[in-house]
Order: C-alpha cells, then structure tokens, then sequence
C-alpha cells in the first residue's frame, strides 16, 4: 500500500494531538507553579518576611525575648545612633544580628520621618539574608523552566503546523514508504 500524503498529515495530527494531551495540561500546572512562586516571592518569601521569622538557632520564646530587649533598647535612641547600630548589623551579619534588624526596622518604621536617619527600604536592600537569596533563586529557577516549557512546545507547535505537514509528506513520498498493516511506516532501505 503506498503511503499518501493524506496519510501523512494524519499521523502527524495524530502525533501532534497525543503530544497536546500531555504537554498542555502540563504547561497549565506549571503557569499555576509560576503564579505561586510570585506570590511566595512577594509575600512569604520577602526579606522582611524572612527576617521577621529569623531566630538564629534559639527556640521560639528565646528569640521573642531578645527582640522585645532590643525593641526597649532602641526606642530611646536618637536617630544618629540606630543609623550606627544599623550600621554595626550590616557590618556584622550573623543571624543574630538580623533579629536586630528586624528590630532596627520596626523602630525606625514606628518613628516619625522626620526622626529617621535612614528609610527602610534602603536598609532592606543592602541586607544581606541568606535564606532570601535561596529562596528567591529557587523561585526564579520555576519561573525560567516555565518559560522554557512554553518556549519548547511552542517551537514544536510551529515545526508541526501545516507547512511542515506538506514538507514531511513531500519528503517521505520522494522515499518511496510504504504503510503496514497496522499504519507504519515501511522504508524500502531497511528502516523503520
């Protein structure tokens, strides 16, 4: 039976729909992965997040207890000095220096501005918090292998449209194939 052309673009749908059936509802798990990574990036993973929820070894109620201290230590502070102390904090960096941190933040955000001597945003960018850059790289990883994923079916959907079709058909009838009984395809020269 000689193989036709129709018979070709047959397949090649037939191929195509099998690879839709499992890739699509894949790439739509994978969108709502990336949408949660967003979120979990801006929310609970923000570095203030992740300095609120520092403990630097200590037991819940330890660390509790060394942030009021230091919240009771820093309210009477001038302005100067919890610049200095935030200062000493960036210099340091030990896990225990970012409950100060935290600490740092949370006063200067509860003074008036025009009794700060720093924002807290720029404070934030300059910190440095090892879990933030972890979590944020492992986010990022989802959303580059989404957009890899989405980049590669779609190079396939574009190589399998109908100009392809006609160009694979066009090439298997210059070979001269052949079907067998169940629908593959046959090559005179041996492979299959």
């Amino acid at each position: 039976m000689r193989i036709s052309d129709q018979q070709v673009a047959d397949k090649v749908r037939v191929i195509q729909a099998e690879v839709d059936a499992v890739v699509v509802p894949d790439l739509k798990a994978m969108q709502v992965a990336v949408d949660q990574a967003k979120v979990m990036s801006e929310r609970i993973f923000g570095k203030y997040s992740f300095l609120f929820r520092e403990r630097a070894g200590m037991n819940l109620s330890e660390a509790t207890a060394m942030r009021a201290n230091y919240q009771v230590a820093l309210r009477d502070c001038e302005p100067i000095e919890l610049a200095r102390i935030a200062q000493r904090v960036l210099d340091e960096g030990s896990p225990a220096s970012l409950i100060l941190a935290d600490c740092i933040l949370r006063e200067n955000f509860r003074r008036p501005k025009l009794q700060r001597s720093f924002t807290n945003a720029s404070l934030l960018d300059i910190l440095q918090v090892p879990e933030y850059k972890t979590a944020t790289g492992l986010l990022r990883q989802v959303v580059d292998l989404h957009n890899a994923a989405g980049t590669a079916y779609a190079t396939f959907g574009n190589r399998i449209g109908q100009a392809s079709i006609m160009r694979i058909s066009m090439g298997l009838a210059k070979r001269d194939l052949e079907l067998d009984e169940a629908g593959g395809i046959i090559d005179p020269h041996g492979a299959r």
